[in-house]
């Protein structure tokens, strides 16, 4: 990412996710993504400024795991029937985590896991959510390039 300033000597304050992670006078950035589907990224050239409380648009489901399963399956409602979203195997944790992916603004999202296996019931546990996006994805301008997990924008 490509960082500009109306300051002579600006230092700046980069967020990741809420989080001050670096401080630099240099004007670029490769910002990690990791293994997220999204980044919220925000960059200032003011030490008083922080990040105002953001919602983004995916959800993170989390159950325990369930003896006798050998694997777990989460659904989403979509246009009236229940959609397989991702299929996850068994892998002895004792918590589990999916994130969806982005999700329409305004709407509520249900979804359902549940596990299956030889002594597991396969009965569901459902979630739903009310989606409301706070502030609603930005548009960036320039050149977006993703290469080996990292997302570069510029000129």
């Amino acid at each position: 990412m490509v960082m500009a300033s109306g300051l002579a000597l600006p230092v700046y304050y980069c967020w990741d996710d809420g989080w001050l992670v670096k401080t630099t006078r240099v004007a670029f950035w490769d910002v990690d993504l990791g293994r997220r589907t999204y980044a919220d990224i925000d960059v200032f050239d003011d030490a008083e400024d922080v990040p105002s409380t953001g919602y983004g648009s995916t959800v993170v489901i989390q159950w325990e795991s369930v003896e006798g399963a050998k694997h777990y399956e989460v659904d989403r409602w979509v246009s009236g029937a229940w959609a397989l979203q991702v299929r996850i195997r068994e892998a002895g944790q004792w918590m589990f985590a999916w994130t969806s992916g982005p999700l329409a603004d305004g709407g509520t999202e249900r979804f359902r896991v549940r596990a299956i296996g030889e002594k597991a019931g396969g009965e569901y546990r459902e979630f739903s959510f009310f989606v409301v996006r706070r502030p609603d994805n930005p548009t960036a301008r320039g050149v977006a390039t993703l290469a080996e997990g990292t997302l570069t924008i510029g000129d």
